[in-house]
């Protein structure tokens, strides 16, 4: 959703600055608002890594988790309902904590497009 909100502002700006501010009031707004939107992408950017660090993290303790619980399971002399149960648990967090991951990454990637579009229209904004 955010990445959505970024792109409308993107948009707006550009079709701004396609329109052509004729006051230098109607620059210094168009500058505003473009140096907002670059802080809001930057925010957005350090929550996307932020939440990859802690989707590594996650994956990290579930795949010891798992290893943990494997490694029990089969030194056990006979491997309780428990033990399997618990297993098979660890290897779902590990396959969402795969997926929180994969999204962290995905949102990571979205937010660094939208920042490095923002960036080009400040530029161009600053050269008028």
């Amino acid at each position: 959703m955010t990445h959505r909100l970024i792109l409308s502002a993107c948009t707006l700006l550009a079709a701004l600055a396609l329109a052509g501010c004729s006051s230098s009031s109607d620059i210094e707004a168009l500058k505003a608002s473009v140096q907002r939107a670059q802080s809001t992408a930057d925010q957005a950017l350090r929550t996307a890594v932020n939440a990859e660090t802690a989707a590594m993290d996650a994956k990290r303790i579930a795949d010891q988790a798992a290893l943990r619980i494997d490694t029990a399971a089969r030194k056990a002399d006979s491997v309780s309902q428990t033990a399997d149960d618990a297993r098979k648990l660890a290897l779902e967090a590990n396959r969402k904590a795969d997926q929180a991951l994969n999204d962290a990454k995905a949102a990571n990637s979205g937010v660094a497009e939208a920042n490095e579009k923002i960036d080009r229209m400040f530029k161009k904004t600053m050269m008028k």
